[in-house]
């Protein structure tokens, strides 16, 4: 159980505004290949987010590609000049880049000074998009893509392939405009919430692998859209790792070593003061047999005073529900602690058994009375994390040294 007593609600203190680095998107020639090909340069400026926010844009239509709630493979038939597809170059990024190549040339041989460009032009990366999105994800009413990309580097007077893979997340202005104040799902509060947990990790010393939680490499904006860099991970997400499982459901052993990195992740939130509030089984990517917490866009930061933790003012019960824990659903102030256990459980849940709650149950000692074909610890650890009193519930710690834990 939650043994801290919990404190009066509060507002959850607001994420720091932040800036995001300028992007070209624009063809290049890429060594080895006979096409020019699009690419997402990236340069040093940095702009705030604001900027970008109240840009005028009488074309506001939210009806475009990243809020189409229909067949994500139309986008290949789309010959609309609104930068919906992403091999389409912006004509205003192009000229830009053009100017920097035309400047460079005008330089010719100029000796020391000629040196100190090359070491700067030869430091130049973008990145190289391939193919169709890896996923569509609809938030409300607009969509995120995922694609996947490859670093290029510049080196001399050309681009040349690494090694490095990325997932970019990309979604439009044009369609963040439309949202705002519309959504819980915030793309802006994502990007700070992503911000402070680098900073976070970065003064601990703590890889995000150690963390189990991915944050963005980059965050880099043209004018139509703003993108996410982070690491490509080929593993897929969590409902992936269930569905191609034997029986659709993962071992006890298997369950047990995700869960505890689940865990990992959680305390890591804890630390940070933040809670995730949409854990769920399609928000666990994995990267090498690592599971890392994804999606920040409806996180919080929870309020502390001198008297310590409080409770978070009620807030829109959104998110995916079979993994809300009753207190959301029923619009009550919450701890952000026990709301994420909640969620973990369902997590773990899904794992053992390839099921989920139709719906959040908002009585208590759900499953109590029922047999679902696992041991008596799993069995055991599930009846006390879906207690309906977060008070009840178990905690972080006692989760951890609960003998399902232990095998």
């Amino acid at each position: 159980m939650n043994h801290e007593p919990y404190r009066p609600p509060l507002d959850p203190p607001p994420f720091e505004p932040v800036h995001v680095r300028r992007c070209i998107r624009t063809n290049v020639r890429i060594q080895n290949h006979d096409n020019r090909e699009e690419v997402l340069i990236l340069t040093s400026v940095t702009s705030a987010v604001d900027t970008f926010l109240n840009a005028h844009n009488d074309d506001v239509n939210i009806q475009n590609e990243d809020m189409d709630d229909g067949d994500v493979d139309d986008d290949e038939d789309d010959d609309s000049d609104d930068g919906s597809d992403i091999s389409e170059s912006s004509s205003s990024s192009s000229s830009s880049y053009d100017d920097m190549e035309e400047q460079e040339k005008e330089e010719g041989d100029r000796g020391s000074d000629r040196s100190v460009n090359n070491q700067v032009v030869n430091r130049m990366r973008a990145y190289w998009p391939r193919g169709d999105p890896l996923c569509v994800n609809p938030h409300g009413e607009f969509q995120t893509h995922i694609y996947y990309a490859r670093v290029v580097q510049r080196a001399d007077l050309n681009w040349i392939t690494t090694d490095e893979e990325v997932a970019l997340k990309r979604v439009s202005w044009q369609c963040i405009r439309a949202a705002q104040n519309r959504l819980s799902e915030d793309v802006i509060k994502e990007i700070s919430a992503l911000k402070y947990l680098s900073d976070f990790l970065g003064d601990n010393g703590t890889s995000m692998v150690d963390a189990h939680i991915l944050t963005a490499d980059i965050v880099m904006s043209d004018e139509s859209y703003l993108y996410l860099v982070m690491p490509y991970c080929a593993g897929g997400d969590m409902c992936m790792r269930v569905a191609f499982a034997e029986e659709r459901r993962l071992s006890e052993d298997e369950s047990r070593a995700f869960f505890r990195q689940i865990l990992k992740g959680l305390e890591t939130m804890q630390r940070a003061r933040i809670c995730h509030k949409d854990l769920s089984p399609e928000n666990l990517i994995l990267l090498d047999d690592k599971s890392l917490v994804i999606d920040f866009g409806m996180c919080l930061r929870i309020p502390y005073s001198a008297n310590g933790r409080h409770l978070i003012t009620p807030r829109i019960a959104c998110g995916k529900r079979q993994h809300l824990a009753p207190e959301i659903i029923r619009r009550h102030p919450f701890d952000g602690h026990a709301v994420d256990i909640w969620a973990a459980g369902t997590i773990l849940l899904f794992m053992l058994t390839g099921m989920r709650f139709e719906y959040p149950p908002l009585y208590d000692r759900v499953l109590d009375n029922v047999d679902l074909g696992v041991s008596n610890e799993a069995m055991d650890i599930l009846r006390r994390m879906f207690r309906l009193s977060p008070n009840d519930r178990m905690s972080l710690e006692e989760i951890r040294n609960h003998p399902f834990l232990q095998g």
